[in-house]
């Protein structure tokens, strides 16, 4: 992990944070308003949002116009994030109890709605320092993408229920559900700054192919991934049923008994935590995370291979960095 840009991004995204905190404000019913800014308060890595503060000052613009929009990338991701930990069950995210264990699913639920319409104002704090063309390019790019997760989201809640889960619809999902506003966010920078049109496109092509590795290696650590760097329990994905690339191919290369003890255990929310640490076993002796890092590695390199040619003339190492830090997360 590259702790040197991790405490930039946090130095850098501080004025996002003030954003974000004064257009959700405050108001009636206070839960409301306690329960959307739950996980924003906890933290995070902001990574989105500095994608978009990167590649603004990579396209020769001004990253501090780019602040808005960066706190509108972050309300999109943590309003998923609320939906994503009521549909799962989770209890805990990034170490502390999940929006629904304290506030109850029906607030949670309005309390990720309310993150929608608080991004578009984040977009609009910008009015009279960036051109409302560029806005309104803006603010459709996001609905997109924000239409886009929705979709990933929805068929990876339709996995649970399906025996198999090919790569061609693993990607497709994984396409909208993480590497969309990856892209979106990077062009969103770009836009704000001086890219061209063309240039915008390719940093929403660096994006996507960035964001398919950061959920790769997502779907490692939602299996493997130690609860103190996670915040979230050793194989929750197991327990939850996930279809991701990882379990699949373990399945595919685990020997028959191993492969029925796997595929017994996924999905399983009961599980015993012994029979969660033998699922993630067999998943680690299967040999599938190894294949699983290189593919991600493989799409970090497509991304730094759209850069090179871009010509942008702000300069494009911190998006290199971000690049490689997305694919090196706690493995």
């Amino acid at each position: 992990m590259n702790t040197q840009l991790l405490s930039r991004i946090k130095a850098e995204t501080r004025k996002v944070d003030e954003i974000i905190l004064r257009v959700m404000g405050s108001g009636l019913p206070s839960e409301l308003f306690e329960a959307s800014k739950h996980l924003l308060q906890l933290g995070g890595k902001r990574f989105r949002a500095y994608v978009v503060l990167a590649s603004c000052g990579a396209a020769g613009g001004d990253p501090t116009l780019a602040y808005n929009t960066a706190a509108a990338v972050e309300l999109i991701h943590n309003l998923s994030l609320i939906h994503d930990d009521v549909i799962d069950r989770d209890a805990r995210r990034r170490g502390h109890p999940t929006t629904h264990t304290v506030w109850g699913i029906p607030i949670s639920i309005v309390a990720a709605d309310f993150l929608m319409p608080k991004a578009y104002m984040c977009v609009l704090e910008s009015q009279g320092s960036v051109p409302d063309d560029k806005l309104l390019h803006v603010i459709r790019k996001l609905s997109t993408a924000g239409a886009e997760l929705s979709q990933g989201q929805a068929m990876d809640i339709v996995f649970e229920k399906a025996s198999r889960v090919t790569d061609e619809e693993y990607f497709l999902m994984a396409s909208k559900k993480t590497a969309a506003l990856f892209g979106a966010s990077a062009w969103s920078g770009g836009m704000i700054g001086e890219a061209t049109e063309a240039q915008a496109e390719g940093l929403e092509r660096y994006g996507f192919n960035m964001g398919l590795g950061f959920q790769l290696v997502d779907d490692i650590l939602g299996v493997t991934g130690d609860e103190s760097l996670t915040g979230k329990p050793l194989g929750s994905d197991i327990r939850q049923g996930k279809k991701t690339l990882v379990i699949m191919k373990a399945i595919e290369m685990s020997d028959g008994g191993s492969r029925e003890v796997l595929m017994s255990l996924l999905g399983k929310h009961d599980a015993t935590e012994s029979e969660i640490k033998t699922a993630v076993e067999i998943v680690g002796e299967s040999g599938a995370i190894p294949e699983i890092v290189r593919l991600a590695e493989n799409y970090a390199q497509r991304a730094l291979d759209s850069l090179n040619k871009l010509e942008l003339r702000g300069g494009t190492d911190t998006l290199v960095e971000l690049a490689q830090m997305a694919v090196e997360r706690e493995l």
